[in-house]
């Protein structure tokens, strides 16, 4: 069982709607991938001229 391959589905189907994933192979790179449908789309591949946009922030709510 591939955890790149799996873990992808499992956020997909729980409806994670952007995932960041560091891969160490060939060599290291950050990919950014929003939740599109029930599949992830590469947003972006920082270090290739370009900021990714991080999505929605998640946090506590702050009190009034």
């Amino acid at each position: 069982m591939t955890d790149r391959i799996t873990r992808l589905v499992l956020y997909a189907e729980a409806g994670i709607g952007h995932l960041w994933r560091l891969d160490r192979e060939p060599a290291p790179h950050l990919w950014v991938g929003a939740l599109e449908g029930s599949a992830y789309a590469t947003v972006a591949r920082p270090g290739r001229a370009q900021r990714p946009d991080p999505g929605p922030a998640h946090g506590p709510a702050r009190p009034r």
